[in-house]
């Protein structure tokens, strides 16, 4: 005969408390498991190369001018007769004067060699490139040094005192940074930071109606100051007034629609009025705006699984775990959703970290109905143990040992006896805690435990 599955009563739902908003929008709760168990989980987390040689080019010598032919000699000057003696008593004439001696023929000049054609003119040469000097080798570049940021312009004395303020109470000291606030008011009536630091103190001491209060002052002065909105509809998510914080959520995203931190809250905000589908749009424009925004992708999945969504539920929650520390209610998100989506081993294996992480009475019920979902009846009987060991009054945890028992008797062939009394007295055990169990009573009497 086939294993019984596990029977599983159902829980009576648990009030939801306040929604818990700070700086950071807080969790809220998931779809409840498959197993009807409530498990609260809220949503938050050279070389050179050398030039090539230039061609030598040879200067054409100039062409000799030919020689001039010289004249041929003159023919020899015969010589002049002796004139005859004059008569006496002449006086002799004078002697002229004598010739000159004839000039011997000029020797034959040999002939002048035929004229050679002046060679064409060559183009100038162009200058010798001067040999390249090795260049020494390129130092590597200096880093540019990174361009220093502009100094701060000055600050003055009211915002100086705004900061010494807001440091204060990030530190804590909520008297010191409220007495500063209120320094600043006396001396600047209108100035909304003033009313939103005081706002955002008493939200962090715990109290968001005197919060309320100082941001409705702060929006009085200044209604289009986006952080005075923001505050006061934190403040009133604080006090459980979710339609009214819902409100204060719209008109600071009038005023800035890419802020994640409201699209956040108001994405949450809607979660805890039940409204998956109104969620939607925020919550995944949260994402969209701030990708690496883990508790943003925690209430996106949350949106998810409500819808039925379930396996876009997982890729939120196993993506949040790579942005953010785990934490058992992301953890309890993600076993659930794989729940749903009959991936029980990975729901065993996210169960086995939660019990590592958070070893309570719940967490271990949840290891225990995963192992009984792989049908691993003893080790499920083992964390269904453990479970009631740390909480005798968990009596889903009771009601697994009853279906393992069960199983047991029935695996046998119904000769074991012992496990069919292990059953039946487990079973009376959770209906003396929960007597509202009509599932428990009808398994009894169809087996007759």
């Amino acid at each position: 005969m086939a294993p019984v599955a596990p029977v599983v009563a159902e829980r009576a739902p648990e009030a939801s408390g306040a929604a818990s908003t700070s700086s950071e929008p807080t969790w809220v709760p998931p779809p409840a498991s498959p197993s009807n168990t409530t498990v609260e989980s809220t949503p938050r987390v050279r070389v050179r190369n050398e030039p090539a040689p230039e061609p030598i080019v040879t200067r054409a010598t100039p062409p000799t001018a030919p020689e001039q032919e010289q004249p041929p000699a003159p023919p020899p000057t015969p010589p002049a007769e002796e004139p005859p003696l004059a008569p006496p008593p002449t006086p002799p004439a004078e002697e002229p004067p004598l010739a000159p001696p004839p000039t011997p023929p000029a020797e034959e000049q040999p002939p002048a060699p035929p004229t050679t054609p002046p060679a064409q003119e060559q183009p100038p040469a162009p200058p010798p490139t001067p040999p390249v000097q090795e260049q020494p080798p390129t130092p590597p570049p200096t880093p540019a040094t990174e361009e220093q940021p502009p100094a701060p312009p000055a600050v003055s004395p009211t915002q100086a005192k705004i900061n010494q303020a807001t440091d204060a109470r990030r530190a804590g000291d909520y008297r010191e940074a409220i007495r500063l606030f209120e320094e600043i008011l006396r001396e600047n009536p209108n100035l909304p930071a003033g009313y939103i630091g005081i706002g955002e103190t008493l939200l962090a001491q715990g109290d968001p109606e005197a919060a309320e209060r100082s941001f409705r002052q702060a929006i009085a002065v200044s209604p289009t100051n986006f952080d005075a909105n923001l505050g006061l509809g934190r403040a009133l998510h604080r006090q459980n007034k979710l339609l009214d914080a819902v409100a204060a959520y719209h008109k600071a995203l009038v005023i800035d629609q890419d802020s994640a931190v409201a699209n956040m809250s108001m994405a949450l905000a809607y979660l805890q009025l039940d409204n998956a589908s109104g969620a939607i749009p925020f919550a995944e424009r949260a994402v969209r705006l701030d990708a690496k925004n883990g508790p943003a992708r925690v209430n996106l999945g949350v949106a998810y699984e409500r819808l039925n969504r379930t396996e876009d539920a997982i890729v939120q929650y196993e993506k949040s775990l790579e942005l953010i520390e785990p934490t058992p209610q992301i953890l309890r998100n993600l076993l659930n959703a794989y729940a749903s989506a009959k991936r029980f081993q990975e729901a065993a294996n996210t169960a086995d970290a939660l019990v590592r992480l958070d070893p309570s009475s719940d967490n271990y019920e949840r290891l225990g109905w995963a192992q009984f979902k792989l049908g691993d009846f003893t080790k499920s009987s083992a964390f269904y143990k453990k479970s009631t060991e740390i909480d005798p009054a968990n009596w889903v945890s009771i009601n697994g040992l009853a279906v393992n028992a069960i199983n047991r008797w029935l695996l046998s062939g119904r000769q074991d006896r012992s496990a069919a009394a292990d059953a039946s007295s487990f079973f009376r055990r959770s209906l003396q805690l929960n007597p509202d169990q009509p599932k428990v009573v009808k398994l009894i009497t169809s087996y007759g435990l």
